[in-house]
């Protein structure tokens, strides 16, 4: 008995690899199918900001809720977001500043890897 189980969208079997790949390389994959079909809209900063908290990291919320993502998905889920952000340039602000409130200058876009720790911890 050493077959796929998928329970609430998550994927589960014995093998921890395949875990990983079907669960979060396809959220990934999932989220950079999604902005792509933004891209060429012409939107504001905090317009791409929106557009990643709805649609981009709804998706990988449930899936960090119940597994652990490994700190490269982690990353690789960062840099997919700012790449949309500033349209696959430099850049212009620090990332530091852009997950800060708006009262201090910043956007409010997630740290996902902040994200992740919220949901463990819940």
């Amino acid at each position: 008995m050493k077959e796929l189980l998928k329970v609430l969208a998550i994927h589960i079997s014995y093998n921890k690899a395949g875990n990983e790949r079907k669960n979060v390389n396809q959220k990934i994959e999932n989220l950079n199918a999604k902005l792509g079909t933004w891209r060429s809209h012409q939107l504001s900063i905090s317009g791409r900001c929106l557009i990643v908290k709805s649609l981009g990291i709804s998706q990988i919320v449930h899936s960090a809720a119940v597994l652990d993502i490994h700190k490269d998905y982690i990353a690789k889920i960062q840099s997919s977001i700012f790449k949309f952000i500033w349209k696959e340039k430099q850049d212009k602000i620090k990332r530091v500043v852009l997950y800060q409130d708006y009262e201090r200058g910043g956007l409010r876009v997630s740290h996902i890897e902040t994200l992740c720790k919220a949901l463990h911890l819940a």
